[in-house]
């Protein structure tokens, strides 16, 4: 079982290692240029954590931009044993955006990705079966949030890893003990769900805005597992190491330094009882979180406004936006509605069709439709459809 102090003593030991691998972590990081999803500080402590642990196999649950998949595959070069990355996610972001980026500077070519394996799937029916079967030290990235991805990692993945060596980590969990006592304050009404714009959610001394910490709570008491905070662990390692701190801070930037992380991690490995666990049938958890993991609040307040007919376009025609329509589609099935999707915007996949809607690139036309963003991206992609002429109230995002 991994220690508490594993995450401080990983990133005292593996020194050396962060020192040789800092200047390409800086880079990578800068190319992905999505630091909210990973701060830099965090991918040293993470990097740290991996490589302590020598896993021969990385899942990742949830890719995003990749910056945790940039993370990792750079871990598997530095390893001394085999290991590859598996990466699965709904979003073509990576793919489309961030790959190109890697070869244009130089950062990465055929070697470097050959331990990178994308999968732009659902998390929920990935054949986790196979994939386990060749490996025996799995490290689990849990990044992707959802009550329906908690139930297939605690209901499908974590009994398959039960007697193999294994360590979950997942980040967007602070421990309130070692950050602001601000953040333990109201400032909004209820947290309800994954929420992004403040809200948040505190059990003990663990605060966050995902259901993560539900799900992951309430799994480790039933099972008495210790949840590790990497807060607690780097904060009580230095408090007794001070020289510790000191040296890591001499030889690594400033940004990558922080005795805050903002993750936790844990294995059942050693646990000598009977552990119990959520049973997953795939069928069931959509049935029962449908909607409630990532179709946005604003979007089911705009469609139950107009129940019996309307037209809205979606911005995003990959996953995310077949997602989004195939709830559009339900809702009128179960509503006797008639709101039409009129068609997808896509900077990538114009031109094609989906579902028989056509694809086309954001141009003025924008400014005549309202608009459904299928990305968490919201943001971003707002400015750009605002740049085109769209209203500001004709934009609302489609996923949390």
């Amino acid at each position: 079982m991994a220690s508490l102090l594993m995450a401080a003593e990983a990133l005292y030991k593996q020194m050396p290692a962060l020192t040789s691998m800092k200047n390409r972590a800086s880079e990578l990081h800068s190319v992905v240029d999505y630091s909210g999803d990973l701060s830099l500080f965090q991918w040293i402590q993470m990097t740290a954590i991996a490589l302590e642990f020598k896993p021969d196999l990385i899942l990742e649950l949830g890719r995003g931009k990749g910056n945790s998949t940039c993370m990792f595959t750079e871990v598997t070069h530095a390893l001394d044993n085999e290991c590859d990355v598996v990466s699965i996610c709904l979003s073509n972001a990576f793919e489309m955006e961030t790959k190109k980026k890697l070869h244009d500077t130089g950062l990465a070519n055929g070697e470097w990705f050959a331990r990178m394996h994308t999968y732009q799937q659902d998390i929920l029916t990935f054949p986790y079966e196979d994939l386990f079967e060749n490996y025996n030290r799995v490290l689990v990235f849990w990044d992707a949030h959802g009550y329906s991805v908690a139930n297939c990692v605690l209901g499908k993945i974590l009994p398959l890893l039960e007697r193999k060596n294994h360590l979950i980590m997942m980040h967007d969990i602070s421990d309130t003990r070692y950050v602001s006592k601000v953040a333990s304050l109201y400032q909004d009404i209820l947290w309800t769900g994954n929420h992004f714009g403040g809200r948040t959610l505190q059990l003990g001394h663990l605060i966050s805005s995902v259901e993560q910490l539900v799900a992951i709570t309430d799994f480790t008491s039933r099972n008495e597992v210790e949840l590790h905070t990497a807060d607690h662990s780097f904060h009580t390692y230095f408090a007794q190491h001070p020289n510790h701190f000191k040296e890591i801070s001499a030889v690594l930037d400033p940004t990558m330094v922080s005795k805050n992380a903002h993750w936790v991690y844990f294995s059942l490995n050693g646990l000598e009882r009977e552990i119990t666990y959520p049973s997953f049938d795939v069928g069931k958890v959509r049935s029962e979180t449908a909607g409630t993991d990532i179709i946005s609040y604003e979007m089911v307040h705009w469609l139950m406004k107009r129940q019996e007919e309307g037209e809205i376009a979606i911005f995003g025609a990959g996953l995310n936006g077949g997602i989004l329509l195939d709830f559009i589609n339900n809702f009128n099935l179960k509503y006797d509605s008639q709101i039409r999707v009129s068609c997808f915007y896509d900077n990538y996949l114009a031109g094609q069709l989906v579902q028989g809607i056509p694809v086309m690139a954001p141009d003025e036309s924008v400014a005549r439709q309202q608009i459904v963003v299928a990305s968490s991206r919201f943001d971003e992609i707002k400015q750009q459809l605002l740049s085109f002429g769209a209203e500001p109230n004709s934009i609302i995002p489609g996923m949390k």
